[in-house]
């Protein structure tokens, strides 16, 4: 009986390796705000899938017509451990790259390459006899005796390189602020729940391969179900989890609101906010909701609108967000959460209240007595005319030339 669960085992494997194939192509290649963090997650959740792919060609003998392709990731496995603490530390330090000395933990991974590079210079002929004396045997492919340590040791090692791993990523976890502070969790939300349940994952594969390496009185046949089962579990609740929050696998934590743990921010509002600038786009947009918020994001708005302000940066048309955050330091994933769930706004529309605004004091200051409305809309920023006039409408819902002359002083 036994014998035949590890073999229809595989099956199931392959259809979650096809769903787990398209979440890492979203992390490496649709993700513009994470690129380092999520390239780190990717490398983790590929390292699942390459072993289930691997599990699924060697259960249907097809690894024979690919010999090439066994053991060809291994080096990736021990890389996937280190990759998901990296990734949980980048987090939870709300940093979005490594620093030189982070790339330690990867050194074990080139070792092993160079390690595996007499075996993958044999013949496919070579690897087929290889293959052929592990195939027939399900706990033996796990044996890896093909570098130098004896069998069942490097997989052994990678059991406790997870463990080790998950342990550290809980325990930064525990004692960041994110998991102390309740006005971080409103930031973070589902974002902190993703990290324990991917940290406890990690773990769980670090001991389901010791169990399934050491404990040689259960037999041969189970050991390697237990290994066939972790990996569809694994994939499930990473991949569908990650496909169900959007926001987290595309680099945004979600915001959510909570009564106890938000702030009315009153300190310093936008001057769109302080003008006369009160339309039904942007009532729908900030309800009375939404203008609670996090510390964090209420100081961020604060610190945004002053630099806005005093630089004056918005009379650049070609200014950016990535501008935006490099001079502000504050993280773009950050300012889009501010500008994007809370504001209810694109950045360019989100700049353009300022540019609106400009203009504003500059009618009001009789500009228009000499000047032209589309000379004041590029003095103010604007790029051309068709985005002047776009810009306020999406706005407003009004042209320019009624939007202003209703506001005249």
């Amino acid at each position: 009986m036994f014998t035949e669960i590890p073999h229809l085992s595989w099956f199931f494997l392959l259809l979650f390796t096809i769903n787990g194939i398209s979440v890492i192509l979203i992390l490496l290649f649709k993700n513009r705000i994470l690129k380092s963090t999520q390239f780190l997650l990717a490398i983790n959740l590929l390292g699942v899938t390459f072993a289930s792919i691997v599990i699924c060609l060697v259960e249907t003998r097809f690894i024979l017509k690919v010999p090439f392709l066994f053991r060809l990731p291994s080096p990736l496995y021990y890389l996937m451990f280190p990759a998901a603490y990296l990734y949980v530390k980048l987090i939870i330090t709300d940093r979005v790259s490594l620093k030189k000395n982070e790339f330690l933990h990867f050194l074990p991974a080139l070792v092993h390459l160079i390690e595996m590079l007499p075996y993958y210079l044999k013949t496919n002929a070579e690897k087929i006899l290889i293959i052929d004396g592990v195939i027939n045997h399900d706990i033996k492919i796990y044996a890896h005796s093909e570098g130098w340590f004896p069998p069942y040791v490097h997989n052994i090692i990678r059991g406790v390189l997870a463990l080790v791993y998950a342990i550290a990523m809980w325990r930064l976890i525990s004692i960041s602020r994110i998991n102390q502070e309740s006005s971080y969790k409103i930031f973070y939300g589902k974002t902190l729940q993703w990290l324990k349940i991917f940290t406890i994952m990690n773990g769980v594969i670090g001991i389901v391969v010791i169990e399934s390496m050491t404990f040689t009185f259960i037999p041969s046949e189970l050991r390697s179900l237990s290994i066939h089962f972790t990996f569809i579990t694994v994939l499930i609740i990473s991949n569908y989890y990650l496909l169900f929050h959007p926001e987290i696998l595309y680099g945004h934590p979600k915001f959510s609101f909570s009564k106890l743990s938000v702030i009315n921010v009153v300190e310093e509002k936008s001057p769109l906010e302080n003008s006369k600038f009160e339309t039904a786009t942007l009532q729908d947009d900030i309800s009375s909701e939404a203008k609670n918020i996090s510390p964090l994001l209420a100081q961020y708005r604060i610190q945004i609108n002053k630099y806005i302000i005093q630089s004056q940066i918005y009379l650049q048309p070609d200014f950016s967000i990535t501008d935006l955050s490099r001079n502000t330091k504050i993280p773009v994933h950050h300012l889009r959460l501010l500008i994007n769930k809370q504001e209810g706004l694109r950045f360019n529309d989100f700049i353009n209240q300022y540019r609106m605004d400009h203009m504003q004091t500059l009618i009001n200051n009789g500009a228009l007595a000499n000047k032209t409305l589309e000379t004041l809309a590029f003095e103010s920023g604007f790029s051309s005319k068709p985005a002047f006039i776009r810009g306020i409408k999406k706005l407003t819902q009004q042209t320019p030339g009624v939007y202003f002359n209703e506001r005249k002083v």
